[in-house]
């Protein structure tokens, strides 16, 4: 038996935190301890642990100072640093915090990286924004002087993020392996009507620019759901679709699981419009429901859309797909379910499994 660690800066409900959960629970077959370091809060860490059912007497959450450091692009090497004396009384650390660097060379580590902590300026369009550029500043120069350890197996979740690792870390074998995304597949052919989307309200995740959309399409009935993890934000979403007095939109924050898959289930097209998605969960469990995808053509939403007909990168495109998809269009996809398997929690647990027991 060994003793084993998970960095990630932030736990609570969603894709890097289903990932660590799974971790966590493979890690539970081989390990006589497992201590998660995060900046997280107390609260956080318990949330997460309650949502993903996990046993709280086999996991130690350690929680260092820093959960109020603005921003990913410095809160993961914050953690890195802190936690680097600490991981030196592991024999195996699983790596999920996007960052290389501050990393004490002993233990065993995987590296499951969802995107690389010092590419995000290069993907993320506020950086285009002279404020954030002169955010990144220090980010770049802490990347110029420090190294990196990149010992052990080193995943990406997409071949999008791939790249970037490569790029960034100069390590060419990494290996694309999806994260857990479903539990099993149940996709029976698309159907419903109207569209939906998922995700967490947030700038990023653009709900805006899908009110837009909603606002050009006045006939088709619009589903938004997601956690109001930025409840301004959230707010400017409810205040367009009042002003713009838009019949079709039904707003879904914080809605239950329950309540998602009925949506889902009752929905034609799935709508994403993130741009330069790493990878993009949600996505996979519309299409698993029967929904036809519509992304933003960029990052790892194509590697879950492989058909260009069903990606956009305007609004005319976006409305567009979302007519031909509305009209019967499917996706050329030959075998749907054996895509969806390719993204599935048993591949996931599989692989990282072998990676554990190599270690």
């Amino acid at each position: 038996m060994m003793r084993a660690a998970v960095l990630q800066d932030t736990l609570g409900i969603g894709g890097r935190s289903k990932v660590v959960a799974k971790v966590i629970e493979l890690l539970a077959e081989r390990a006589d301890g497992i201590d998660v370091h995060t900046l997280a809060s107390e609260a956080d860490a318990r949330k997460f642990r309650d949502h993903y059912g996990l046993d709280a007497d086999g996991i130690d959450t350690v929680i260092h100072p820093g959960g109020r450091v603005p921003g990913t692009l410095y809160r993961q090497p914050l953690l890195n640093f802190l936690a680097r004396e600490h991981l030196r009384e592991y024999q195996f650390v699983f790596n999920s915090n996007n960052c290389l660097r501050f990393l004490h060379r002993g233990p065993e580590y995987v590296h499951y990286v969802h995107f690389p902590a010092s590419g995000i300026p290069e993907v993320d369009p506020r950086y285009d924004e002279p404020f954030y550029r002169l955010a990144s500043i220090p980010s770049k120069i802490l990347t110029a002087v420090t190294g990196t350890n990149a010992e052990g197996q080193v995943f990406a979740n997409s071949g999008f993020t791939s790249g970037y690792v490569t790029e960034l870390y100069g390590i060419d074998d990494v290996e694309v392996l999806y994260p857990p995304s479903l539990e099993r597949v149940t996709f029976d052919g698309f159907s419903g009507e109207g569209v939906v989307s998922l995700g967490s309200f947030h700038p990023n995740k653009r709900q805006l620019f899908q009110l837009r959309v909603a606002e050009a399409m006045p006939e088709t009935e619009f589903r938004i759901v997601g956690s109001t993890s930025d409840e301004g934000y959230f707010q400017q979403c409810r205040a367009y679709v009042e002003d713009n007095d838009l019949k079709n939109v039904e707003l879904f924050p914080d809605a239950s699981n329950d309540r998602v898959e009925q949506l889902l289930d009752r929905s034609r097209v799935f709508l994403h419009s993130m741009e330069n998605e790493r990878f993009g969960i949600a996505t996979v469990e519309g299409l698993d429901h029967g929904c036809v995808p519509v992304v933003h053509d960029s990052g790892g939403q194509r590697e879950i859309v492989p058909d260009p007909a069903f990606r956009f990168r305007t609004r005319r495109e976006c409305v567009r797909a979302i007519e031909r998809a509305s009209a019967g269009g499917e996706p050329d996809v030959a075998d749907v379910p054996a895509h969806l398997e390719t993204f599935s929690d048993e591949r996931f647990q599989r692989r990282i499994r072998a990676a554990i027991e190599a270690a």
